[in-house]
């Protein structure tokens, strides 16, 4: 992050790297979908191409296809449209989008109906039961709060039931949590803190910062599959912002404070290390709402009712829209809501012009 780096930072190099060594005695073997999204801000999955691999790190590889589905059952809906997008992808004939609003697990959701479809299958201990997948974290915000306007009227700050989304990497508790996983809001303090950070930025600027933070207790699920009760502060700031820009500002808002707290601590220091690694206030627990989310950030999840946004800049018949799609749709297990699908055929766009008639 901003303040420590594990490695390089690139942790494909790094992997490789550690295994280089005995390159005669391990393997390395990259499990993936070229379907799928890519990495933010890469126009390829690095880990999943092989002339990638030979020419960057000098690897020789195999690979092999997948081709058993285990999410849906023969015959579904959402297994038909993930298919045709799939194949359209692989042969990249892109000159269809054609959903069966006709099967029982594919419906047409009308944006105006999404929030409150959603808040009636919502359970507050089962994050695995819905979600809504959209576009851009703009999106995603505004459906989080249009959804808590419904599940919990005139609530402004986190409460009992509510879900966030943790998304920042913390391991200040005795069960480590990791970006996209989701908190289950048990119990939460009435009041946040709040303090104001003045800090001076590149060019004579200058910004202040309202961190808020509050005391709750989180249940969560741990990689060992048990559920498991926390106290800790979280970090509110993330809770009404989209845009990604901010949250390099707000840390440095929390190195700002940590100083300001420490005045004695002297940077570089293992008193200063240890302080940026153990702080309730610096490490408080980032999170967002999480009845809605990207679909990037939805990547590797599986949910029974996927509400999926497909409202976006991207023209529809592109492989980006595709992606996206594909993407959203195999987050899917029982039931798919498209909001706002713009069906598409070969012959969609076509105009017919009248015929003029030819004078002899």
């Amino acid at each position: 992050n901003e303040f420590m780096v594990f490695g390089s930072g690139r942790l494909l190099k790094d992997l490789v790297d550690h295994v280089a060594p005995w390159h005669n005695r391990r393997r390395i073997i990259f499990i993936g979908d070229q379907a799928q999204l890519p990495p933010v801000q890469d126009k390829h999955s690095p880990a999943l191409d092989p002339g990638y691999l030979a020419t960057t790190y000098g690897l020789t590889c195999e690979q092999g296809l997948l081709t058993e589905v285990m999410r849906q059952q023969a015959g579904s809906g959402i297994l038909d449209l993930a298919t045709l997008i799939r194949e359209d992808l692989r042969t990249g004939r892109l000159n269809r989008f054609t959903p069966d609003f006709g099967a029982e697990d594919v419906i047409d959701e009308p944006f105006e109906q999404a929030a409150a479809n959603y808040a009636a299958t919502y359970e507050a201990a089962d994050p695995g039961r819905s979600v809504l997948l959209a576009h851009s974290n703009k999106q995603a915000l505004a459906h989080n709060l249009a959804i808590r306007s419904i599940l919990f009227p005139g609530r402004t700050a986190p409460g009992t039931d509510d879900r966030l989304l943790i998304i920042r990497n913390n391991y200040n508790h005795h069960v480590d949590l990791y970006n996209g996983q989701f908190a289950q809001v048990l119990q939460a303090s009435d009041l946040p803190e709040q303090r104001k950070v003045r800090m001076k930025l590149k060019g004579g600027r200058t910004a202040e910062v309202d961190l808020r933070f509050r005391d709750v207790t989180i249940a969560v699920s741990g990689v060992d599959g048990r559920r498991h009760q926390l106290e800790c502060k979280v970090l509110e700031n993330g809770l009404d912002k989209a845009e990604a820009a901010s949250e390099g500002l707000i840390q440095q808002a929390l190195f700002v404070d940590l100083k300001q707290r420490h005045p004695s601590l002297k940077p570089k220091s293992d008193a200063f290390r240890s302080a940026l690694m153990n702080d309730r206030y610096f490490n408080a627990l980032q999170v967002k709402y999480g009845y809605a989310i990207t679909v990037h950030k939805a990547q590797g999840g599986e949910w029974g009712h996927v509400h999926l946004d497909l409202r976006t800049h991207l023209p529809v018949l592109s492989q980006g829209f595709l992606k996206l799609c594909y993407t959203g749709i195999t987050r899917a297990k029982q039931r798919l809501f498209l909001i706002g699908a713009d069906i598409k055929t070969p012959i969609s766009d076509i105009q017919y012009l009248p015929i003029k008639k030819i004078a002899r």
